[in-house]
């Protein structure tokens, strides 16, 4: 027996026996489910714009109550050690609020600076132009321009060009300001599982293999925890001199 399908009262439909009809009803159901999820994309969409509103709102409003950058003023920004995502928000405000970056190599510095966005006028200062640079950087100081410093990795002024630019800025009678962040330092310090109630910052040895041994005989005696910075071209023959000079220290590598 062949019964035709119809439509009962409201949204449902009447019951059925026959497969076309079977079909019929199964298709309307579909066709409400899928309509019911359109609605429901468009409100769960609309509550995602709403939210991220809203979040826009508060970034905005935090960021309008923050304190401006001081004029005349140098900042030393500290950068990723590895990881992109190792910086502060602050980090990046400084970066995007700034007149001009002063960077240790404006090549590395760019790449950090394109992946957050950020377009700022770069100078570079290394070891061969630094006394040059730090000129110039007081003068833009003495224009009342904010000036980022940054180096290719971690805290500026520590093993690089940076402490140069820092003692011309004091002397000159100029603020400068730390925004603190990655410190290769630190990070290699407290994962190294050595004692950390008193430790040395050496930094880099010499080159010369007479000026490293001296170093590193100087060092015998010194009681804590040594940290020393080192490329990895010359790890090996640093192990091999640490192995001669100073045999019953504990040695911890630690790498970016």
């Amino acid at each position: 027996m062949n019964r035709r399908c119809f439509p009962a009262r409201g949204d449902h439909y009447a019951t059925v026996k026959t497969p076309q009809c079977q079909r019929f009803v199964s298709s309307r159901l579909h066709f409400d489910i899928w309509r019911h999820s359109r609605h429901f994309t468009r409100l769960q969409n609309s509550l995602i714009a709403l939210l991220a509103l809203r979040i826009l709102r508060l970034d905005s409003a935090m960021e309008a109550s923050l304190p401006p950058l001081r004029a005349g003023t140098l900042y030393l920004v500290a950068t990723p050690i590895g990881n992109l995502e190792d910086v502060t928000l602050r980090a990046l405000r400084t970066l995007r609020d700034c007149d001009v970056i002063a960077a240790e190599d404006t090549r590395h510095t760019g790449q950090l600076l394109r992946h957050y966005e950020i377009s700022k006028p770069l100078i570079s200062y290394f070891k061969f132009n630094e006394a040059r640079r730090s000129e110039e950087i007081i003068g833009r100081l003495r224009r009342a321009e904010k000036v980022a410093l940054v180096t290719d990795a971690g805290s500026p002024g520590i093993s690089d060009p940076g402490e140069r630019v820092v003692r011309a800025a004091i002397a000159a009678g100029f603020r400068v300001e730390t925004v603190p962040g990655p410190c290769a330092l630190i990070a290699a310090l407290t994962a190294s599982g050595l004692p950390t109630d008193e430790f040395h910052f050496i930094g880099f040895l010499p080159h010369k293999s007479g000026q490293r041994r001296k170093h590193l005989e100087a060092l015998k005696n010194m009681p804590g925890t040594l940290a020393l910075y080192e490329s990895p071209y010359r790890i090996g023959r640093l192990l091999d001199e640490l192995k001669d000079i100073l045999p019953d220290r504990q040695i911890v590598l630690a790498a970016n």
